[in-house]
C-alpha cells in the first residue's frame, strides 16, 4: 500500500502533539477516546402510517467506531488551527478531558434516542 508521505509525517506530529499536552501513551489514548465517543444507540427514520418517527436502534461496534472517527474527524475540521494534525490532536485531547465536539455531538444523539424511546416498538 503506498502512503502519502506527507499524510504519515502530518499524523506524527499530531501523536507527538497529543503525547506532549497528555503525555498519555499514545495508542492508548487514542482508542480510549475513540470508545468514549463511540455511541451505543442512534435513531433511524421510519415511515409509519403516514407520518415518519424517529426510531431508535442499537448499533454496532463497527459502526459506532466508524460514527465515532467520522464525528472526531468533522469536529477537527471545524476548529481553528493551524493545521489538520494540530487540530484533530487537539480534538482528541478535548475528548480525553469529556468536551469537544464529538462528544456533544454522542451525547445529543443520545438524547435523541432517549426522547423518542415510545417509537422504539417501530423496528
Amino acid at each position: 500500500m503506498l502512503l502519502n508521505v506527507h499524510r504519515v509525517n502530518g499524523m506524527f506530529i499530531m501523536l507527538l502533539n497529543v503525547h506532549r499536552v497528555n503525555g498519555m501513551f499514545l495508542m492508548l489514548l487514542n482508542v480510549h477516546r475513540v470508545n468514549g465517543v463511540t455511541p451505543g444507540i442512534a435513531v433511524k427514520a421510519r415511515r409509519v402510517g403516514g407520518s415518519t418517527h424517529q426510531v431508535p436502534i442499537e448499533i454496532g461496534s463497527t459502526q459506532g467506531k466508524a460514527l465515532a472517527i467520522r464525528w472526531l474527524l468533522a469536529a477537527s475540521r471545524k476548529r481553528p488551527g493551524r493545521n489538520m494534525a494540530f487540530k484533530l490532536s487537539s480534538e482528541i485531547v478535548d475528548a480525553a478531558k469529556g468536551s469537544g465536539d464529538a462528544i456533544c455531538k454522542r451525547e445529543e444523539t443520545h438524547r435523541m434516542a432517549e426522547a423518542n424511546r415510545a417509537f422504539a416498538h417501530f423496528r
